[in-house]
């Protein structure tokens, strides 16, 4: 993952790079400028395929609402740019606002995370882009070894 100099906050990632990972403390939320990003949920070791997010999509919007962990992990499916969202900017823009503006996005959050986890459970994926070969046994266990290894080396 890099980051380049400019106005916005950009990270680049290659394909098969993991964003973030489930269990993870977050510090930002982040909006896809180009490319592909699979969100997947652990199951008992197995990795569940919940989306494929692409340009202009945003992901890790949940965290920013409250300090829990991350409550998936997000992959590259193929050379991606993500524009990075700071927490505490964003919690510093929402203290401007009306305090039940702030209400209505948490309780929208709370049900986002309570449908994903429906979702996870009754093993429910989004079929706009079932592409075999991205949800493929074989792949979710690459997968899932990309997340061990990310989290081996970031000491979570």
């Amino acid at each position: 993952m890099s980051s380049n100099d400019s106005s916005e906050d950009i990270t680049s990632l290659k394909a098969n790079t993991v964003l973030f990972c489930e269990g993870e403390p977050s510090a930002y939320m982040y909006i896809i400028k180009r490319g592909k990003i699979q969100i997947v949920k652990e199951d008992k070791g197995t990795m569940i395929p919940i989306s494929i997010l692409k340009a202009q999509d945003f992901v890790g919007e949940l965290s920013l609402f409250d300090d829990a962990p991350r409550s998936a992990s997000a992959i590259a499916i193929e050379d991606s740019e993500v524009i990075l969202v700071k927490k505490n900017e964003m919690r510093k823009m929402l203290n401007t606002c009306p305090e039940w503006v702030t209400n209505i996005l948490n309780t929208l959050c709370e049900r986002l995370k309570d449908s994903v986890e429906i979702l996870r459970q009754h093993h429910i994926i989004d079929d706009l882009e079932q592409d075999p070969k991205i949800n493929s046994p074989e792949r979710l266990v690459k997968i899932s070894k990309m997340v061990m290894d990310y989290k081996r080396r970031k000491g979570l």
